[in-house]
């Protein structure tokens, strides 16, 4: 309840997507408490550009939640799981487009 905006980390899974409106509906509920508070962005995470369905997944929620998902995405990768440093590249970017979105 301190902040006013809550960043959701999505994985590019079915799974996940359909958990949405629990998120949506727990978000609500505190909304009630604290009338600022918002979704204010949707990370897409785990996304691996080489499947057909994280492509899919990652386009629908683009289609269902519109400007509010980042533009920066955090793949998932063997390699990137071999060489942190790799992830440490969408994070910094991810975290440029955060502080571009808020600043004020």
């Amino acid at each position: 309840m301190a902040g006013d905006a809550v960043i959701v980390p999505l994985q590019a899974h079915v799974y996940a997507l359909r958990s949405m409106p629990q998120l949506e509906a727990a978000v609500a509920l505190a909304h009630r408490i604290h009338a600022r508070l918002v979704i204010g962005g949707i990370v897409c995470t785990f996304v691996d550009r080489r499947t057909k369905l994280s492509q899919v997944v990652e386009q629908q929620i683009r289609l269902r939640y519109g400007k509010i998902v980042f533009k920066t995405v955090i793949p998932t990768s063997t390699r990137l799981a071999e060489a942190p440093a790799a992830g440490a590249l969408a994070y910094a970017a991810l975290a440029h487009e955060v502080e571009a979105r808020y600043a004020h």
